[in-house]
């Protein structure tokens, strides 16, 4: 299945205006007063399905978009692609709130993640993948992410899990942990009081680092699988 979703929201006086809502089933945008949902009309993403989801606030405006439940990556034929770009305009902000991806054993699922920030514009954004349901292992997901601050590459980064040949995310991968959770922050200023920090114990792994001036990425892993 092949599927498009496009939202574009612009200042229209003192408020934000919704301009543009299409999609086509799965993908359907509800406006709510607690700001956009993305609502899945069916089961999945299913193996073979290329999805795109297209988000654009105007200069000055302000959006959050979130999902109504969690969605589950199920296996089909050959991988499932999601494709999901967002564009912030001069002085707007946009937070991209998902609900987490179940990954399930023998799904492969592929996702591209490019965000372009203009001027004073913010982002944040945060991702989480349940590496499989309870008592069984997780399909394979590989993500990349690219952010740009007025045309220049600020975050490109990427992962691989559920692969026992090529997972990649830490030295020793992903262990025993369950839940992966990745949060992006692009600020018009760097917070002074923000510093690089690292935490590893035994229940949780989370890394949070500056990349660039006003620009901060979280890594988390956590949520240890239980025994069988």
């Amino acid at each position: 299945m092949r599927a498009r979703a496009v939202l574009i929201a612009e200042r229209v006086g003192s408020s934000t205006s919704l301009t543009t809502i299409r999609s086509d089933p799965p993908l359907l945008f509800r406006s709510t007063h607690a700001g956009v949902m993305l609502v899945g009309g069916s089961a999945g993403p299913l193996g073979g399905d290329d999805l795109s989801v297209d988000i654009r606030v105007g200069d000055g405006a302000e959006l959050r978009v979130s999902t109504v439940a969690a969605s589950m990556l199920l296996p089909r034929d050959g991988a499932s692609r999601l494709r999901v770009r967002m564009i912030v305009g001069d002085g707007a902000s946009l937070a991209w709130c998902p609900q987490p991806s179940i990954s399930v054993r023998g799904s492969e699922h592929v996702v591209t993640s490019t965000i372009e920030v203009s001027g004073s514009g913010r982002f944040v954004g945060r991702e989480v993948t349940v590496l499989g349901r309870h008592g069984e292992d997780s399909g394979i997901v590989d993500s990349t992410l690219r952010v740009e601050r007025d045309g220049r590459a600020v975050v490109a980064t990427g992962h691989r899990i559920g692969d026992p040949v090529g997972s990649t995310l830490v030295p020793a991968g992903v262990g025993s942990f369950r839940r992966l959770a990745t949060s992006v922050e692009v600020a018009a200023t760097e917070d002074p009081k923000a510093g690089d920090h690292v935490e590893i114990e035994p229940s949780r792994w989370m890394m949070d680092v500056g990349l660039a001036p006003g620009v901060r990425q979280r890594t988390t892993l956590d949520q240890p699988s239980l025994s069988r």
